[in-house]
């Protein structure tokens, strides 16, 4: 089943774990990590979680929610006080709420503004280019997936925790969660297990 669906969705490679109750029952790689060198896809392939890693950032805001130490209801502007944006040229605030839930009506375009940026400022960088940006609905009214949501929620973690995104991320999620072999910065031995990305193409895989 899992070579046939690889197959007619040209899938270049995979990896599957199947867990009942607290044990694996199943664990095995399909595939190609890298096409070009062949290289067969295992159990220890690292895969990019992309926009899966929104799940851990709304899960890190929730447990500053279960500390007291923020509130949904919360305008955005209580944490980044320069986050100032407007809809139909009227400045209005949008709340951590809206924010998680994807309904601020920031534009899903906001994605093109995004800097190319390996510094410890990228984040910032990342939503200060939101600010005084027309939103498309009026906050909360309007669902619209957009990327940028969830550096702002990213941003809103590191000036309340005073701690970096990622350094908080790993000693509050995934330490607590034990898994190990997820990863927010890159390594030497990382970079081996690392997968190449892949998008069709031309009717075919490209990295």
């Amino acid at each position: 089943v899992i070579t046939e669906n690889m197959s007619k969705g040209k899938i270049p490679g995979l990896s599957i774990t199947i867990v009942k109750g607290d044990k694996t029952v199943y664990q095995k790689g399909f595939g190609y990590s890298n096409l070009d060198e062949e290289k067969p896809v295992t159990s220890q392939s690292l895969f990019e979680l992309a926009s899966n890693s929104k799940a851990f950032t709304a899960l890190a805001i929730l447990s500053l929610v279960e500390s007291g130490q923020i509130e949904l209801k919360d305008n955005v502007t209580t944490y980044i006080p320069w986050l100032k944006v407007k809809y139909k040229g009227k400045e209005i605030p949008i709340t951590i709420e809206q924010t998680l839930h994807q309904t601020t009506g920031i534009p899903a375009s906001t994605i093109n503004l995004i800097p190319v940026s390996n510094e410890d400022s990228a984040l910032e960088e990342t939503v200060r280019t939101l600010i005084g940006i027309e939103l498309d609905s009026e906050p909360g009214k309007v669902f619209q997936y957009a990327t940028i949501n969830y550096d702002v929620l990213g941003l809103i973690i590191e000036q309340v925790t005073g701690d970096t995104y990622e350094h908080f991320m790993e000693e509050v999620i995934l330490k607590p969660l034990e898994l190990n072999n997820t990863y927010l910065f890159r390594s030497e031995e990382i970079n081996n297990q690392m997968t190449n990305g892949y998008k069709m193409g031309f009717l075919k895989p490209q990295s």
